[in-house]
């Protein structure tokens, strides 16, 4: 997953956005290389639709990802992860 922490995403909320998504994740045990990987990136030229993040490999954009929309998609990645087992 990326998660931009561009300029225009951080002020408009990417750095809170991005940890509480991490910290859903780390709480269901989801993130690391072999779980849920989230690699922020610099500018990903949606300014005007950020924080975004975009899940891979089929690269699906959210657009103004909000802190709690950002702990429930690290719960359900999280359950996802598990159902795949």
């Amino acid at each position: 997953m990326q998660f931009c922490v561009g300029g225009c995403c951080s002020r408009a909320g990417a750095r809170e956005a991005l940890d509480a998504l991490l910290e859903s994740l780390k709480a269901q045990n989801a993130l690391g290389p072999d779980r849920v990987s989230v690699i922020p990136v610099d500018c990903v030229d949606m300014c005007s639709d950020g924080p975004i993040c975009r899940i891979l490999p089929d690269r699906k954009t959210a657009r103004r990802v909000s802190p709690a929309w950002a702990t429930r998609l690290g719960q359900d990645l999280a359950k996802d992860r598990r159902a795949r087992k």
